[in-house]
């Protein structure tokens, strides 16, 4: 228990001090994988990475715990996701927004990576 303090208080301060240091993070709680499902369904309850696993899984048509981290795989992925990409980023926001004045750790599950891709897809449009 107290090595869970101590990762949670390091994982808030971490995040913290980025933000006092005018930098932006991308964070996702419990795995990046909730971005990937945010591109199918608005998902709001707290599961296990094993189960976005299963999900991608079902989903992409393939065993995402064994190739969904393989170089090829991942280079794909970008195409795979861009057509529901604009699905993706409006259930992110949503998602965050429920989470606002709660500590990082707490938030489960949330994603910031849709204020990253929305800051990428800005330097495409240059």
């Amino acid at each position: 228990m107290r090595r869970e303090v101590n990762e949670a208080f390091d994982y808030n301060q971490a995040i913290e001090l980025a933000h006092k240091s005018g930098l932006r993070v991308a964070y996702s709680n419990d795995s990046f994988e909730l971005w990937f499902v945010l591109h199918s369904r608005f998902h709001n309850t707290a599961v296990t990475r094993n189960e976005f696993y299963e999900i991608l899984s079902s989903e992409l048509n393939c065993n995402y715990e064994e190739e969904g981290k393989t170089k090829s795989f991942s280079q794909s992925l970008y195409q795979i996701f861009l057509p529901t990409q604009k699905t993706a980023l409006q259930n992110a926001e949503r998602l965050h927004l429920q989470y606002q004045n709660i500590a990082y750790h707490e938030q489960n599950p949330c994603t910031t990576v849709y204020l990253l891709v929305q800051e990428l897809n800005k330097c495409l449009k240059k």
